[in-house]
């Protein structure tokens, strides 16, 4: 079971609930919903849009709930999904909706991607969650 209200709103249109159970088993597959733990935060790349649409500033510690995705920005961060993930994997917040990968390059105004280690992906009654 996982609890968090840490939720991207990479996710707001599958109508997440409280019963989420949390898998070692991590599918590197884009769209795949994964639990990753706040390691590291950019100060200048420290928000995340919530499912209800509010703006929250992560911290240390935060368990995040997102996709993984890839991730193309002339502005931002540029990422992809991993060929292999295993819980404790690095792995970084690509954007402010949630979208998680492995940051190839960034923006250097803004400076390196949140860092996050693999808590886990995400399943309801028994079956793996995808957005």
């Amino acid at each position: 079971m996982i609890n968090t209200k840490k939720i991207g709103s990479v996710l707001k249109n599958l109508q997440i609930s409280e019963d989420l159970e949390l898998h070692d088993e991590i599918k590197a597959q884009e769209g795949q919903l994964i639990a990753v733990k706040v390691i590291s935060v950019n100060p200048n790349y420290n928000k995340l849009e919530l499912i209800s649409g509010r703006i929250t500033e992560l911290t240390e510690g935060d368990i995040i709930l997102g996709a993984l995705g890839n991730r193309i920005a002339s502005s931002g961060m540029t990422g992809t999904v991993p060929e292999e993930l295993n819980k404790h994997d690095k792995i970084h917040i690509l954007n402010l909706g949630g979208v998680i990968g492995i940051c190839k390059d960034f923006n250097i105004l803004l400076g390196p991607a949140t860092e996050c280690e693999v808590v886990g992906s995400i399943f309801k009654d028994g079956k793996s969650i995808k957005s």
